[in-house]
């Protein structure tokens, strides 16, 4: 009998503890869903906060991943070259593009500021020239290009940012 007291006090003290530990644990995962929400609803918010930025730029933005594909394009570039490109190949949004050099000679599809950020090449006021885009004769873009680089230092795509330049250019002709 005091065996069997002790076996049942034992099995008591391993039922509570176990209790315990299951009531730990799911106030531990419960905490961690909290988080996830947490986690979840910031990451949208910044998600739209950049989105937010992106859509009212004056300038043009676009991003494209490694393979070469338009991952974004906001509603400038949009507006100035007169295109949605989603998810066309490099060799055919760069022909959407009808981009000429400064020279007036087609931009060779290696060359293109877009396509030398995707290979880790950074552009500094490449000028481009698109004919008959934005409802005009013409106009003129000024590019920055930038690899995007992760955390390992592989780069992953390019960004472009396209301003117009056309006015200047137009001045310059004048003087």
């Amino acid at each position: 009998v005091a065996e069997r007291r002790r076996a049942e006090a034992s099995l008591k003290l391993l039922n509570e503890t176990l209790e315990q530990r299951v009531a730990e644990r799911s106030a531990a995962a419960e905490e961690h869903a909290a988080e996830l929400v947490r986690s979840e609803t910031a990451l949208r918010r910044q998600s739209g906060i950049l989105k937010s930025i992106l859509d009212s730029m004056g300038d043009g933005v676009m991003v494209a991943d490694a393979r070469g594909e338009i991952i974004l394009f906001n509603p400038a570039a949009q507006r100035l070259v007169q295109a949605g490109l989603g998810d066309i190949p490099p060799s055919q949004w760069l022909e959407l593009f009808e981009s000429s050099a400064p020279e007036g000679t087609p931009y060779p599809p290696g060359d293109h500021p877009l396509v030398r950020a995707i290979r880790g090449e950074k552009i500094t006021g490449a000028e481009i020239f698109l004919p008959g885009a934005a409802g005009t004769d013409g106009v003129w873009l000024l590019a920055t290009g930038r690899p995007l680089i992760d955390e390992q230092g592989k780069v992953q795509g390019g960004v472009v940012v396209l301003s117009d330049h056309s006015a200047r250019k137009r001045m310059e002709k004048q003087i």
